[in-house]
């Protein structure tokens, strides 16, 4: 929780989103669907155009890097993917509206 409430209030350091995903890659028996939604819901929702410009250019660092293939999975799934879906689903609705005026 301690990242959490860090990433909360430095917005601007997107590399705390990455080491989130630390926590998936160990056995656990908490329940950390709440960071799951943090990820989502920050990066999709809370983050400027250009702190997300800045999650991709760390995501593509971290591509080329030798870091484990889970960390890059994982930073797909929660991280990027999310992000890219709701950008698009952001740009359809602006294209629908367009269409209707």
């Amino acid at each position: 929780r301690l990242l959490l409430q860090y990433s909360k209030a430095f917005a601007e350091d997107v590399d705390v989103l990455f080491e989130l995903l630390r926590i998936f890659l160990q056995p656990a028996t908490s329940d950390f669907t709440f960071v799951r939604d943090f990820l989502s819901h920050t990066v999709c929702q809370k983050l400027s155009t250009e702190r997300q410009r800045h999650v991709m250019f760390r995501f593509f660092a971290l591509l080329a890097g030798e870091g484990p293939e889970e960390t890059k999975v994982l930073s797909v799934e929660l991280i990027v993917f999310p992000m890219l879906l709701n950008n698009l689903a952001q740009k359809e609705n602006v294209d629908s509206e367009h269409r209707r005026d």
